[in-house]
């Protein structure tokens, strides 16, 4: 890259979350062009200076060449055409620097490397064809653009094995399975990057196809190798030798000091935890040496009575509650009984036959009140048939929220589940945000059923519900020899309503959600129809696109990992 040009790449802990998103952002995008194809394409000009043209400039900055022109020369002054020798085609370039090849003097400017050779991007590309052998054994009859997907879906797969990416907990790796890494690791480097892109001499390449077992077998992990653990441990001994006087003579011991007294204080907050579990008064301890007798059950609140110590204060019941959001008090949809003490009593007052006496118990839920009527109304009629889907009026009210926690139920951990949060905001944090989901349905037992999450419903005319509205999602066709398919990933379409012509909704408990799934557009289908500008925000939304649109699950994505950062 040329001086002040921002390469466009991605650094460090961004392979981690692009790899994941490679696969479908290039699908059907990168590859040679067709043979007997008629569609344009354009040889853009690039401007370069050519061997002899840097070989000029250099003698006439150095004063060798006193006869050199102060400007540039037109090719041709007499022709109708006006060519400047320094705009040329890459294949004029590559012919005229066979012809003069660059001098070992040159070394150091922008246009050579420290060897005087050209620029690496100037190489000529590895001529890479369909026909050839190698090319035959590993990627068979696919075209260009499917065996550049391919590698990519490769390298998102090897990924997901380094970090430990969905599988399950506690998962011990053998010497075997290191070995069987390690040739995956060689094989995506020395055959399927090579045969395509050339060799890529870097150290991190080098590193991964030859050494990779010895990093495993020496680190006895497989978890992702980050810098910024160390850098987080730095920060408190950076924070500790701020709080010296600088002096290179005693900082090492005020730092000393500081680490002393912080893991005091650490012992100090174990052993109060310990007394509390054990029902014993937790000891006061401060500065001056003074300490008080704390009761453990009010969790360090002094023990009343205890020497100026006055009554116990009580917190704010609504001090948690969150700023800005309606509360309401809602009333829950299961009846409770009463404890057998309350329930003797009503038995001993007769009246009951010695029945228990049920009450309704009020909750506090925090939401955003919405009239019904307004709910199917609004983003253009796409929940046309709520009122039919609740059994309400579109004068009754519910109460909706942005996101709801449940516990996931993931495959490759079958016996833990996971806190997720499911969330549909047309505005959260200035941009829409809407989940799709996994849910079981009644309708289709054992066959999980994939959907995109609309309305978050947490009461319906006063009565707690906890319901999510979703728009339905049924399995495609795939494509022939499909590569996002061999990988796993599955393609789905809108489940459309032929009356409204919006996807058919549902509704569904939060408790039959099993988890969250990530799904992205089909952009090769997309680019076939709309061309390379088109994206899901610019194409018409239509019942024909929608009947149209096709989308992919992205098996990559990590919803659990083994590695040190959290996950996407």
């Amino acid at each position: 890259m040329r001086k002040g040009v921002i390469q466009a790449t991605l650094k460090g802990r961004q392979w981690r979350h692009g790899a994941v998103l490679w696969p479908f952002t290039v699908a059907g995008l990168i590859g040679r062009r067709q043979s007997g194809s008629t569609a344009p394409c354009f040889v853009a000009k690039r401007r370069r200076r050519t061997a002899a043209a840097r070989t000029a400039n250099k003698r006439q900055a150095t004063g060798l060449d006193s006869s050199a022109p102060a400007t540039r020369s037109r090719a041709s002054h007499g022709s109708g055409k006006d060519t400047d020798a320094s705009f040329v085609t890459n294949s004029d370039a590559d012919s005229e620097a066979d012809r003069d090849p660059p001098r070992h003097d040159e070394s150091g400017t922008d246009d050579t490397l420290s060897g005087g050779e050209e620029r690496a991007e100037d190489a000529p590309v590895p001529d890479v064809s369909d026909t050839t052998g190698a090319y035959q054994s590993l990627f068979g009859s696919r075209p260009m653009h499917e065996a550049v997907l391919l590698v990519v879906c490769r390298a998102a797969v090897l990924m997901n094995k380094l970090c430990g990416d969905n599988e399950s907990e506690g998962l011990h790796h053998t010497t075997e399975k290191a070995m069987a890494l390690q040739n995956e690791a060689y094989q995506f480097v020395c055959h399927y990057v090579e045969v395509l892109f050339g060799p890529v001499h870097t150290t991190k390449m080098h590193a991964l196809a030859f050494h990779l077992v010895d990093e495993l077998l020496n680190r006895r992990n497989l978890i992702e190798a980050d810098t910024s653990v160390n850098e987080a441990l730095h920060r408190l001994s950076k924070i500790m030798f701020a709080n010296t006087n600088k002096q290179t003579t005693s900082f090492p011991v005020q730092r000393l000091r500081c680490e002393q007294t912080l893991a005091r204080i650490i012992a100090d907050d174990a052993d109060d935890k310990m007394r509390a579990a054990a029902g014993l008064p937790i000891i006061s301890r401060s500065a001056g040496g003074r300490a008080g007798i704390f009761d453990s059950v009010g969790d360090g609140v002094p023990e009343e009575g205890a020497p100026g110590v006055g009554p116990p204060v009580t917190n704010n019941p609504l001090q948690g509650d969150t700023a800005g959001e309606a509360q309401a008090e809602v009333e829950d949809a299961d009846d409770e009984a009463t404890n057998a003490e309350f329930g003797g009593a009503a038995a001993a007052g007769g009246g009951r036959g010695g029945r228990l006496r049920r009450r309704r118990r009020r909750v506090r839920i925090s939401g955003r009140r919405l009239r019904v009527g307004d709910a199917v109304a609004a983003d253009e009629g796409r929940l046309q048939g709520l009122q039919e889907l609740l059994g309400v009026g579109a004068e009754q009210y519910l109460i909706v929220g942005i996101s709801l926690k449940f516990e996931a139920e993931l495959e490759w951990r079958p016996n833990r589940r996971l806190d997720q949060f499911v969330r549909a905001a047309p505005n959260f944090y200035r941009k829409p945000w809407f989940d799709h989901v996994i849910f079981r349905d009644a309708n289709f037992p054992g066959k999980p059923q994939c959907g995109l999450a609309r309305l978050l419903v947490r009461a319906v005319d006063g009565v707690r519900r906890d319901i999510v509205i979703i728009q339905r999602l049924v399995y495609a066709t795939p494509r022939d020899n499909c590569v996002l398919t061999l990988f796993g990933c599955k393609r789905f379409k809108w489940d459309l309503d032929e009356e409204t012509g919006f996807p058919k909704l549902a509704a569904v408990a939060l408790v039959d959600v099993q988890r969250l799934e990530h799904v992205v557009p089909d952009f090769e289908e997309l680019c076939e129809r709309h061309g390379l500008l088109g994206t899901p925000a610019t194409i018409p939304d239509t019942p024909h696109e929608r009947r149209r649109q096709r989308y992919f699950s992205n098996i990559f994505f990590p919803w659990t990992s083994n590695s040190i950062d959290d996950t996407p």
